[in-house]
């Protein structure tokens, strides 16, 4: 497998947190319409699926310090813009977008 350009990973990190939010919207509406009691097992196997997914996306674009799961779940999408730092990073950055994501990424 060849390697992603910088474009493509953005453009699947896009995609991939697009994805995101529509099992959270999915996720959301359910719980609405049925409540937040019930066995979960539709609402699971949405996560599951998209666990899936995130691990394929993690290993296309060598996150191999689990730098996607950090960002959609501790720095909530980039809403809260926590400070992170790949090795070769002198200091902390903010994290916000999928373009700063694929930039710790790709630091190593």
């Amino acid at each position: 497998m060849n390697a992603l350009t910088k474009s493509e990973r953005i453009t699947l990190l896009t995609e991939w947190l697009l994805e995101y939010k529509k099992v959270e919207s999915t996720n959301d509406s359910i719980e609405m319409l049925f409540g937040k009691g019930l066995d979960g097992s539709v609402q699971s196997r949405f996560w599951q699926l998209f666990e899936s997914y995130t691990k394929i996306v993690a290993i296309q674009i060598g996150d191999d310090f689990k730098w996607l799961e950090w960002f959609l779940y501790d720095n909530d999408c980039g809403k809260k813009a926590m400070e992170a730092r790949a090795s070769s990073w002198k200091k902390a950055r903010k994290i916000r977008t999928v373009k700063d994501l694929e930039a710790i990424i790709s630091a190593k």
